[in-house]
């Protein structure tokens, strides 16, 4: 059996490495990380490019990649290391006497800012009843989270707000008051706080759609106010007052040779010389959601996307290449997974012992009385037995 582990962990290994998205010749190929990272934000802090995922119900959570260039991108940190200080409703477990309903639950959709030398990372987390959704009539069915440290690699430090802020786009206005645009169909903005512990001004609604416009995030430029958020495909509202009223147009509805997945849910984002991009993922179903890069020109106010599978990398401070994610070190691979599975209890014969993995690109020991054993990529609906695997290990003893 553990030769069949080292084939196993061998083809991985190569599969993964074919995945390089930097073409070494100044271009990139779509996508740019090959494996699901859900929930697009991106930030930039100088010459330095940051991007987060969701994790959902894996621990450390809501994890952070850095990049020189916005293609060769590396894991860094997680925002995330626990649900304790949210409680018993937080304690997931899956045994045989509890709920078994837990895959999907914890973060989503996290909003990456920086502000004033402390990171911050906001994140919807899911607690009981239906998850979908936002504002008042909401309230209790989940938390909104808030990370905060001097470097992306922690220490973090975490609070909780007990409001039903969904898919938030944290934003810090030029006058230093904070904001979290949320919601699904109907769409708010919650004052918080200076310190980002309470609500200040309680939701208001600023913009009212049928279906799931969703995914905000918040941008100003020339003195416009942007929700920038996916309905299907990748739209942008903006307006004068951060309250509205509110303009729309579509961007972007495409899913570039992909049947019935369009692109969508992603974040804006610029470069020391000006230019500016989006990162916006595809759902490719057991392939997970995958971010693509996407360049971004401003025709009177409005960002307009070119769609693209190949293109110019962008101009960066140093105009940093490499070969791309499939040239991550194996100590890299190790620190993205090390000690993320399911924030649950779960049975022996279900679990995963110190997984450390990415992209099922590396595989540990496992247990010996395993029946079975798979690596979901599309981690929202990840669980030990998952059918939606891409790669697939299976053992019998």
């Amino acid at each position: 059996m553990k030769a069949n582990h080292l084939v196993c962990l061998l083809v991985f290994c190569v599969v993964a490495a074919a995945f390089a998205r930097d073409n070494g010749d100044g271009t990139y190929t779509n996508p740019v990380i090959d494996n699901d990272a859900p929930d697009t934000d991106v930030l930039r802090v100088g010459d330095d490019f940051y991007y987060q995922q969701s994790t959902f119900h894996f621990l450390p959570g809501n994890t952070i990649y850095h990049s020189k260039d916005l293609v060769n991108w590396r894991p860094v940190g997680h925002s995330i290391p626990s649900y304790e200080l949210m409680g018993e409703q937080y304690a997931y477990t899956m045994t045989e006497n509890g709920r078994r309903n837990a895959y999907g639950r914890g973060s989503w959709a996290p909003s990456l800012k920086y502000h004033d030398g402390v990171y911050y990372s906001a994140c919807y987390v899911w607690k009981d009843g239906q998850p979908w959704g936002s504002g008042p009539e909401k309230k209790g069915n989940g938390l909104f989270l808030v990370s905060r440290a001097k470097s992306v690699e922690g220490p973090w430090e975490m609070n909780a707000i007990d409001e039903n802020l969904y898919d938030p786009g944290l934003f810090f206005d030029d006058d230093g008051r904070v904001y979290v645009f949320h919601g699904q169909g109907k769409l708010y903005v919650t004052e918080l706080d200076r310190d980002l512990r309470k609500v200040k001004t309680p939701a208001k609604l600023v913009i009212s759609k049928e279906g799931y416009c969703e995914g905000s995030h918040a941008y100003k430029r020339n003195g416009y106010y942007y929700f920038y958020n996916t309905w299907g495909g990748q739209h942008v509202f903006r307006s004068k007052n951060i309250y509205g009223p509110y303009e729309h147009k579509e961007l972007l509805f495409t899913d570039m040779a992909y049947p019935a997945s369009w692109l969508h849910q992603g974040a804006l984002v610029d470069t020391p010389s000006g230019e500016w991009w989006t990162v916006i993922f595809q759902d490719r179903g057991k392939y997970g959601r995958e971010p693509w890069l996407m360049p971004v020109e401003w025709v009177d106010d409005w960002p307009v996307i070119q769609a693209c599978r190949t293109h110019a990398k962008p101009v960066t401070g140093n105009g940093e290449r490499g070969t791309g994610n499939g040239d991550w070190r194996l100590e890299e691979r190790r620190f993205l997974w090390q000690g993320y599975w399911p924030a649950v209890a779960v049975e022996p014969r279900a679990r995963f012992q110190g997984l450390v993995a990415y992209g099922a690109a590396w595989f540990p020991a496992l247990e010996a009385d395993c029946c079975c054993r798979g690596v979901a990529f599309r981690t929202q609906h990840a669980c030990p037995a998952a059918a939606r695997s891409r790669f697939w290990l299976h053992c019998e003893d």
